[in-house]
């Protein structure tokens, strides 16, 4: 079963370290992609939230639940978990672990955001600008000196017991424009979340809208086994 499953990486700095991952929120998100002559792809993405150190683990939904992959920087290593619910309640079962020797580094692009509402990251540019209470706009060139936008970003906020700012429906290779407006958020305080965004891309004349379906206060806690269930991919 998990070798047909797309691996969700959890990149946490602390994998090093720590024995086990703790999380308070379960967020559900629903996307509609839409793309000329292709039609309609409806998908979810799930996570769950740690709200203290903002550490967020993707999971993949499976038959009867959820299924977490984490890498486990020190030992090399894939640990897969199956997660049950019952209501609001959540609990985990240790499923197997796998070799991974290749290198995972998170990047930490909050670096490369300045004190302006501009960002560049790789040769692409983003242009923040707030459109309205708890509204804003990203344009993303793909070059600076680029005249058109390769895609507009609208995002609507709302206050939060925590901050939540993931747009997973983006489709980046990297999360440059969530840094921008998290960085922008930072002057207005605690806490936001991203309610609903809308990305339209200009030349492929496709659109993604993304929308918080649920936002649960929950307790899950993921802990590493020291005798570890070896399989092969």
């Amino acid at each position: 079963m998990i070798k047909n499953i797309l691996l969700f990486l959890c990149i946490l700095q602390c994998m090093a370290y720590a024995q086990q991952l703790s999380f308070d929120y379960f967020i559900d998100t629903e996307n509609v992609f839409k793309r000329r002559g292709l039609g309609t792809d409806l998908r979810n993405y799930y996570h769950f939230l740690n709200a203290e150190t903002g550490e967020t683990m993707s999971v993949a939904k499976i038959s009867g639940g959820y299924l977490a992959t984490i890498y486990d920087n020190q030992r090399k290593k894939l640990h897969y978990f199956r997660i049950y619910r019952s209501g609001d309640i959540f609990r985990n079962v240790y499923d197997a672990s796998v070799e991974y020797d290749k290198e995972v580094n998170p990047k930490a692009f909050l670096n490369n955001v300045s004190q302006s509402n501009i960002s560049a990251v790789d040769g692409r540019m983003s242009l923040l600008t707030e459109t309205g209470p708890l509204q804003y706009e990203i344009k993303v060139f793909r070059k600076p000196e680029s005249r058109k936008p390769s895609s507009i970003i609208k995002i609507e906020l709302q206050p939060s017991a925590v901050t939540w700012i993931h747009m997973p429906g983006l489709d980046v290779r990297d999360p440059m424009e969530q840094e921008i407006l998290q960085h922008e958020l930072q002057k207005k305080g605690c806490c936001f979340m991203v309610k609903h965004s809308a990305v339209q891309w200009t030349k492929s004349k496709s659109s993604s809208n993304q929308s918080v379906k649920e936002f649960l206060k929950t307790s899950l806690t993921l802990t590493f086994p020291d005798n570890l269930k070896m399989m092969k991919l």
